[in-house]
C-alpha cells in the first residue's frame, strides 16, 4: 500500500492513462497545507489546487483489500506531508513528527549509486547536489514502513533518481534534523538517557553484570556498555583473576589505549618509590586521569585480581558523579560555573624524565553550555595564570565544586573484591581511594584505558544489530 504526495506543478504534467483513471473513484484526494487540512472525494487525479505552487495533492488508495497494516512499533511511519517548499515532515505512529529537509534527504540516500554497501562509504559527491533539489513525488510503503522519494536530480536534463529511507533510521535521526543546533557529542543515536547520580540514585540503580554474560553474550556486553554510558560507570563481577582477564574485557569493546604508563598498568603499593602516588597506601582524593595528555582517555577499566586483608575503611574504591557535581553547581552557584567553565587551568606532570601538560576548563561545555566533560586533578593542576581579580574568584569556585564533590552524598563507596571488574567514564566520574596500610593490606588493580569514541563506536553497533533483530 502506498500513498505519494505530488507538487501540483508536476501533477499538472503527469497524464494518467485509462486503468488508474479508473481507480480514481475509490480513491481519497486530501490536500493539505502547514497548518491546514481539507478532505475531498475525488472522480479524477487531476490537480486539486492551483492557489499556491507548493499545494500538494494527497491519494491513497481505501479499498478495503488495502487496509494499512498496523504494527507495534514506535518507528512505523503514518504520515507524510509537505513542510515548506525545502522540506517534508513525516509523522510517526507514536505522535512525534520530525521535519527533513529536502536537500539533506537526497543527500543521505543509501541506495547503491550514492553509498558503496561493502565499505558503508559515502558514493555520492554532496556538493553536486543541487541547492534547490526537489521531489517529483514522494510517499509511504506502508508495507514496508519505509518512505520512498523520485527526485529531480537535474530539472534540465530530467534525470530522476529513487530513494528509500528506513522508518526507523528516519525516526532515529529526527530528532537530530529538527533541532535548530546539532549535537554531536550526545550521540543521540544511542537511545539511553544519561542519568545523574548521587548516591541515593545510584545505590539502587549501580549497572552490574557477571563476567560470563559479557563474555558470552552480545546482550551481556550490550547492558554493561549502556550502563556505562548512562550511568559513566559499570560493574563486572566474578570475573577470573588472571593478569590476561582484563585485555580479554577490553576486546570486547576495542583495542586498548596505551599511554605512558604502558598497554597495561598496575596499581599496587611498591615498597620503593616509583613517582607516582598510586602506588602507595595514601589517600587518592576524587580525581579524572591524564588531564595533562592533549586529550585524555575517555574509558577507564579496573581489574581487581587480589584483594585481602582491607578493614571497612581501608582501600575503599571512591567514584562521584562530575556531571552530577557540576550540574549543582550551576544550579546553586552559576558565577561559580562559569568561572570553571570559561577559565583554562594547567594540568602538569613529569614523569620519567617527560614532562607533559595541557590546558583545559575544570567543566568542560558545548556552545549551548551542555556539560560534555569534568577533568578534577588536584595534585597535578599547575599555577593558575590568570589575571589578578580573578584569581580568588576561582579558588572560590574551585573550593565550592571540590566541597560538593567530597560530601557524602554525592561519593560511592565499596570495596573492589577479587574478580571485580568497574569501568567509568573518565572525563565524567571521579574516582579515588581511602588510604591503606600495605603492610596489612594487599590490593592489585590491573588498568587499562580505552578511547571514549571507540566504546560509542562499539555500543551503537550492538544496538543497530539489536535494532535490526526486532524489525
Amino acid at each position: 500500500m502506498r500513498a505519494f504526495y505530488i507538487p501540483n506543478m508536476l501533477a499538472r504534467r503527469l497524464v494518467f492513462r485509462s486503468p488508474l483513471r479508473c481507480l480514481s473513484k475509490c480513491l481519497s484526494v486530501r490536500v493539505r497545507q502547514p497548518f491546514q487540512s481539507f478532505n475531498y472525494k475525488a472522480a479524477c487525479l487531476s490537480p486539486v489546487c492551483h492557489s499556491s505552487k507548493w499545494t500538494f495533492g494527497h491519494f491513497s488508495a481505501s479499498c478495503q483489500m488495502s487496509t494499512r497494516v498496523k504494527m507495534q512499533s514506535e518507528d512505523v511511519l503514518h504520515e507524510a506531508v509537505p513542510h515548506s517548499q525545502d522540506g517534508l515532515k513525516l509523522v510517526w505512529n507514536d505522535g512525534f513528527g520530525h521535519v527533513f529537509n529536502y536537500i539533506w534527504l537526497r543527500d543521505n540516500c543509501k541506495c547503491s549509486l550514492c553509498v558503496d554497501h561493502e565499505t558503508k562509504q559515502k558514493r555520492l559527491d554532496t556538493p553536486l547536489i543541487q541547492l534547490d533539489v526537489m521531489p517529483e513525488k514522494f510517499g509511504i510503503n506502508y508495507d514496508d514502513n519505509v518512505l520512498n522519494v523520485v527526485w529531480v536530480d537535474d530539472p534540465k536534463t530530467g534525470e530522476r533518481h529513487d530513494s528509500t529511507y528506513n522508518s526507523s533510521w528516519l525516526h532515529r535521526h529526527g530528532s537530530l534534523v529538527t533541532e535548530q543546533q546539532f549535537h554531536p557529542h550526545k550521540h543521540k543515536d544511542v537511545k539511553s538517557p544519561v542519568v545523574l547520580w548521587d548516591v541515593e540514585v545510584i545505590k539502587d540503580k549501580m549497572p552490574e553484570v557477571e563476567y560470563d554474560d559479557v563474555m558470552g553474550s552480545d546482550e551481556g556486553l550490550f547492558k554493561w556498555l549502556s550502563g556505562i554510558y548512562r550511568y559513566g560507570l559499570g560493574l563486572i563481577r566474578n570475573a577470573p583473576t588472571e593478569e590476561q582477564t582484563i585485555v580479554d574485557i577490553a576486546k570486547q569493546i576495542s583495542y586498548i589505549k596505551e599511554t605512558s604508563y604502558g598497554v597495561l598498568f598496575d596499581v599496587v603499593a611498591l615498597p620503593q618509590n616509583v613517582g607516582h602516588l598510586a602506588y602507595t597506601g595514601e589517600m587518592l582524593l576524587h580525581h579524572t586521569d591524564l588531564n595533562y595528555r592533549e586529550k585524555s582517555p575517555g574509558i577507564q577499566i579496573l581489574h581487581c585480581i587480589h584483594s585481602s586483608g582491607s578493614r571497612a575503611d581501608e582501600g575503599l574504591s571512591l567514584f562521584v558523579d562530575g556531571f552530577y557535581v557540576a550540574d549543582w553547581l550551576r544550579k546553586h552557584n552559576p558565577s561559580a560555573f562559569h568561572i570553571l567553565s570559561s577559565l583554562p587551568v594547567e594540568f602538569k606532570i613529569v614523569y620519567k624524565e617527560n614532562t607533559y601538560k595541557h590546558h583545559v576548563p575544570i567543566i568542560c561545555v558545548d556552545n549551548n553550555g551542555d556539560i560534555e566533560e569534568v577533568h578534577v586533578n588536584n595534585r597535578t593542576m599547575g599555577p593558575l595564570h590568570a589575571p589578578h581579580h580573578v584569581i580568588k574568584p576561582f579558588y572560590s569556585a574551585y573550593k565550592a565544586l571540590t566541597d560538593k564533590i567530597r560530601e557524602a552524598t554525592s561519593e560511592l563507596q565499596f570495596q573492589l573484591g577479587a574478580g571485580d571488574i568497574v569501568a567509568f567514564n573518565n572525563r565524567r566520574v571521579l574516582h579515588g581511594r581511602t588510604r591503606y596500610n600495605p603492610q596489612t593490606v594487599k590490593r592489585h588493580l590491573k588498568g587499562c584505558y580505552i578511547d571514549y569514541d571507540e566504546f560509542l563506536s562499539r555500543l551503537q553497533s550492538l544496538e543497530d544489530q539489536f535494532i535490526t533483530q526486532s524489525m
